[in-house]
């Protein structure tokens, strides 16, 4: 691990700048002996932050989207685990396709059984299931980001 201090006793020296020697440990009166190794805080703060702020999502999450029509939609369900932040997930319509993305750099597409309508599908989130419904069409569209709404 690469130290954020080139030298040991620069950290020292940047007190000394920062304070104009008024620092209660000035050089004079032994900085060097307060921080012996500078690596020491960058550790710390580094092994803090692993503690505090662990994965953001589990790498084994797969959505496995239950995915159904009626004589007018489409619908898309899966559920959302509580690590997901669901402001965080993107939900994209495609003419024929679904894809969604927001859990790391993993994105998850679905094939759709028929063509729907981009502009007039919704996406809501209710009890941690998200379901995207998705009016069908007899003509082809442009895709559209949804925005999910949250009950």
């Amino acid at each position: 691990m690469e130290s954020f201090f080139k030298e040991p006793l620069e950290l020292q020296k940047l007190l000394d700048q920062l304070t104009k020697g008024q620092f209660p440990f000035s050089s004079e009166q032994g900085t060097a002996s307060l921080f012996p190794d500078s690596n020491w805080i960058q550790n710390y703060v580094q092994s803090l932050l692993k503690e505090r702020i662990p994965e953001a999502v589990p790498a084994q999450w797969n959505p496995q989207p239950e995915v159904f029509e009626t004589h007018r939609s489409v619908f898309v369900r899966f559920e959302l685990p509580e690590e997901i932040d669901p402001y965080m997930l993107k939900i994209r319509v495609y003419p024929a396709s679904l894809q969604m993305e927001g859990w790391g750099e993993r994105e998850y597409k679905v094939k759709l059984p028929a063509l729907v309508s981009a502009n007039r599908s919704k996406a809501v989130m209710k009890d941690g299931i998200v379901e995207i419904r998705m009016p069908k069409t007899s003509r082809k569209g442009n895709g559209k980001e949804l925005y999910l709404n949250l009950y």
